[in-house]
């Protein structure tokens, strides 16, 4: 593959990200387009108004609904959804590789924005180590896609929702075997 190609972690300033938007593409989040449009805001306002609040806790929800951890029985109709204890959660459930899925609030590029998701408790032992997450981004897309022509970005937002569960913020794109012979040829070093 391509050395060319980022596949990695960057900085998540909005100077470094510009920087790299202007150099590589609009699918990397820059100054202007570093958060959700307003749309989307408005969505996320009314999710985190209406969609949360039934859990006792944010890690509950994504617990409950990235990783499929059970939610505790309750006979009570008003109490808030807890998933199980961390103990009684079945190894099944514990992925060492991270889970990718889109982001359910993008931010406004021209690329894809997903979102990659690490069990994390105080019991996990894991480390997410740049190489880690490269791995597994790489890994996950490799297999979303059936091919290896993509690039991607990922940091650890600064301003996160969800401080209580290991997840990193990724953005990549997808290219058509001639997008991606072009793109190579645009990134090589000019020996002029």
């Amino acid at each position: 593959m391509s050395s060319h190609l980022l596949r990695g972690p960057v900085n998540a300033s909005a100077e470094c990200l510009e920087a790299l938007r202007a150099k590589r593409g609009a699918w990397i989040p820059g100054e202007s387009s570093i958060r959700p449009n307003l749309e989307t805001r408005q969505r996320k306002a009314f999710f985190f108004e209406n969609e949360i609040p039934k859990y006792a806790d944010i890690k509950d929800y994504v617990l409950h609904c990235i990783f499929r951890v059970p939610l505790q029985t309750s006979d009570e109709a008003s109490e808030k959804l807890r998933v199980i204890s961390a103990e009684d959660i079945p190894e099944s459930l514990l992925p060492e590789e991270g889970i990718l899925m889109p982001n359910m609030f993008p931010y406004d590029t021209r690329g894809r924005h997903d979102v990659i998701w690490y069990f994390s408790s105080p019991e996990t032992t894991l480390e997410f180590t740049p190489e880690k997450v490269t791995r597994d981004v790489e890994s996950a897309l490799r297999m979303r896609l059936k091919h290896d022509r993509f690039d991607f970005v990922y940091y650890c937002n600064p301003k996160m929702s969800v401080p209580s569960i290991a997840h990193y913020q990724v953005f990549w794109r997808s290219f058509t075997k001639t997008e991606f012979a072009e793109y190579e040829q645009d990134m090589r070093p000019s020996l002029a």
